[in-house]
């Protein structure tokens, strides 16, 4: 769904709309099934993968929380593994493009499909 769509401005403004309306406590989870459903959309047979990382993330933070300024390693690899897994869905396709010439699609054919 491209950001410029008709159906993706829909979905922007009633997740907006949700969120306005919704009370405090609720607005958190709202946005988090916002943003599975939109991956949802993208990309369904990643689910899994996304979930899993969700809840890696999710335990981090708890570590992170709990530990105070002891838990800045933690902090370090919960930024390394979101920046992983954002080369590895956003730019791993490129780079491998720029080694085996346009057209070569070796992620998009083998692992997103």
């Amino acid at each position: 769904m491209s950001l410029t769509s008709f159906p993706y401005i829909l979905f922007l403004i009633l997740c907006v709309t949700a969120y306005r309306l919704l009370p405090q406590r609720f607005r958190v989870p709202a946005l988090l099934t916002a943003s599975v459903g939109f991956y949802l959309f993208a990309m369904p047979a990643q689910l899994p993968v996304m979930l899993i990382y969700l809840w890696v993330i999710y335990i981090l933070s708890i570590g992170i929380a709990r530990r105070g300024k002891r838990g800045t390693p933690l902090l370090y690899l919960g930024i390394g593994i979101s920046v992983l897994y954002l080369f590895f869905y956003k730019y791993l396709d490129f780079g491998l493009s720029l080694l085996t010439g346009p057209g070569n699609d070796l992620v998009a054919s083998t692992v997103l499909a």
